[in-house]
């Protein structure tokens, strides 16, 4: 089932959005969506890159970058409790915390985590989480949006999706109690999901660039779990596609392997992942690898003026 209104949904998000940031020459800035951080249990998707991801958010704190978390950071549709997580993944939430107490903190909320736009559910659950995280990000509001600049524009990329957005109860009830079952019984993949869906996500990244170029914008989204970089995936790069700038997705956190992210900082974009990697020179030991893709990086002025 594949019903999509995201260019009336991407209207209306554009229209109330409520957090604006400067985009200058000393802004530095990392993106990251689609954590999907679990309970620690064999439905976490997103174990296998928590110690990837602890040394990159680390790594981002030390070197004075704000973060912006896009969406779909916790995994609330398959599990209840927001405080569950905390308590799973304390020594990632302490660093959140720094980011947050430094006023460097952005959590905007996507269709798996949809339940903390509620600001009486979230401050429910974060008196819980404080057993673990004592003061976890208290005084913080999460957001549906933000605009860097006057052209960039920040949104998870569920806006418009039936599934995921307008019948979103139906669509966490579906992952919860049956798509879990079905995956693990007969291999089933979910169809409410663009990233699983590859006809679905597919259509919602033509959407959503169809949308940006539209409105003159360049879109940074998640979602899909695909990155992209000028409206091109890995594969498309390969294949010799031409570069187009409306849209930048920064991928996920459940990779097999690495987290992907973008950063952006000295007025230049560009496609991050971070991943393990065994250091023969040193004895074999396990290192924590920040590795820009190369062909993935752009100045932002010239960006904006390929919009024109």
């Amino acid at each position: 089932m594949c019903i999509l209104y995201i260019h009336s949904a991407l209207d209306r998000a554009l229209k109330r959005n409520e957090k604006i940031l400067d985009l200058t020459p000393k802004t530095k800035i990392v993106v990251f969506s689609d954590l999907h951080r679990g309970i620690g249990d064999w439905a976490d998707d997103f174990m296998p890159n928590a110690l990837s991801f602890h040394a990159a958010l680390k790594y981002y704190y030390q070197k004075n970058y704000f973060y912006i978390e896009l969406g779909d950071g916790d995994e609330l549709y398959e599990n209840r409790k927001f405080s569950d997580i905390v308590r799973s993944y304390s020594n990632i939430y302490r660093v959140m915390d720094d980011f947050h107490k430094e006023k460097r903190l952005c959590l905007v909320w996507g269709n798996h985590n949809m339940q903390m736009r509620s600001k009486k559910w979230f401050q429910k659950e974060l008196h819980k989480a404080w057993d673990y995280v004592p003061g976890l990000f208290n005084g913080l509001t999460l957001c549906e949006t933000v605009r860097l600049g006057e052209k960039i524009f920040l949104v998870h990329g569920h806006q418009g999706d039936l599934l995921n957005d307008g019948m979103a109860p139906f669509g966490r009830f579906w992952v919860r109690f049956l798509w879990r079952w079905m995956q693990n019984s007969f291999g089933v993949n979910d169809p409410t999901s663009a990233a699983q869906n590859v006809l679905k996500r597919n259509k919602v990244e033509e959407k959503i660039f169809t949308w940006a170029q539209k409105n003159n914008l360049i879109v940074i989204a998640g979602h899909t779990h695909r990155p992209m970089f000028e409206s091109l995936s890995k594969q498309q790069r390969l294949r010799g596609s031409k570069k187009i700038p409306f849209y930048f997705n920064c991928g996920s956190g459940v990779h097999p392997r690495c987290v992907t992210c973008l950063e952006i900082e000295n007025m230049e974009i560009r496609l991050v992942k971070w991943h393990i990697i065994s250091d023969t020179e040193d004895d074999g030991r396990l290192k924590v690898k920040r590795d820009p893709i190369a062909p993935c990086q752009k100045d932002l002025k010239k960006l904006v003026k390929e919009l024109q």
